[in-house]
């Protein structure tokens, strides 16, 4: 289940100009911390940045 979440974040992350609260809820997790946690923990770098690199808008 969280493989799917984390696909469901980085894709709108990517696509999306949306909050990262708002991808947070959308993709099943209970807030933006934890989306920040696990995503830490699978790819070593936070939404943020991962926005930053990958982001298309």
């Amino acid at each position: 289940m969280e493989k799917l979440r984390l696909e469901c974040a980085k894709r709108l992350l990517e696509d999306s100009g949306e909050s990262l609260e708002l991808i947070s809820r959308q993709c099943g997790f209970s807030g933006v911390d934890n989306m920040r946690k696990i995503f830490l923990r699978n790819f070593k770098t936070t939404p943020f940045e991962y926005r930053n690199l990958f982001g298309r808008i």
